[in-house]
């Protein structure tokens, strides 16, 4: 088994660019990084080599992001959030065109359908890295996918 220091020199880069994916933040990516490691740290010795190491802290990564903007939205008060919309370089039309769009494509998607959509075409994964890393069959992917898809039929473009 790698040591931890090991493991940073060799996954705290890439596991940055994913948190900073994720939280857009720079600042924050590293805040992130940093809770990924204490996390390794801690669990390291009950790592079970069901799949590669990177895929398991890159799992831990995605699950900090997620549960800091959870933490966020619930201790958030609207007030003190920025006004997202005024720094918009596109015109405010175009913006909520974009948004009401958006929302209607993912309206009825399953949380894992749309992690699959990010780690295929945000994150550029290959199908079968995609599948392992959900811990779900080449195949059931593809169902979502071709679902997804054909749903897309509906939109013009």
């Amino acid at each position: 088994m790698e040591s931890i220091g090991s493991l940073y020199r060799k996954y705290a880069a890439p596991l940055f660019w994913v948190c900073k994916r994720y939280t857009r933040n720079h600042e924050d990516a590293e805040d992130m990084v940093h809770q990924v490691f204490v996390k390794v740290q801690q669990n390291l010795a009950g790592f079970r080599n069901q799949s590669g190491i990177y895929t398991w802290m890159y799992r831990i990564a995605v699950n900090e992001c997620i549960q800091m903007f959870r933490k966020r939205k619930f201790e958030s008060d609207e007030s003190v959030l920025p006004d997202f919309e005024n720094t918009l370089t596109v015109t405010p039309e175009k913006a909520m065109e974009a948004r009401l769009v958006l929302e209607k494509i993912m309206a009825d998607r399953d949380p894992q359908t749309v992690e699959i959509l990010f780690l295929l075409y945000l994150e550029g994964m290959k199908q079968e890295e995609a599948a392992a890393m959900l811990a779900i069959s080449r195949t059931t992917l593809n169902r979502k996918l071709t679902a997804f898809k054909s749903s897309m039929e509906r939109f013009q473009w």
